[in-house]
């Protein structure tokens, strides 16, 4: 159950810190934001390879929650907190 808290908290935590960051008032409390939440995504993909090795989780659904985990890690990585393409 230890690995399933882990990775709830993780997906409960995600929106929260898009939203924080969505927001902030400051600049720095909005990259500290968005930079929780890519944590979080680093997370929840970390946990899913684990379930996966362990086959606590089916292998077709662990792919595909993987691979919206990447979609949104990419995301937040193609973007800065304002909307500005990384360099």
């Amino acid at each position: 159950h230890a690995l399933r808290d882990e990775i709830l908290n993780a997906l409960l935590s995600l929106p929260v810190r898009l939203a924080e960051g969505a927001t902030a008032n400051q600049i720095e409390e909005t990259s500290a934001a968005f930079a929780a939440a890519r944590t979080c995504c680093a997370k929840i993909k970390t946990h899913l390879y684990i379930a996966k090795e362990l086959h606590f989780i089916d292998s077709t659904a662990s792919d595909r929650f993987l691979i919206e985990s990447m979609d949104v890690s990419e995301l937040l990585r193609a973007k800065n907190p304002f909307g500005e393409e990384n360099g």
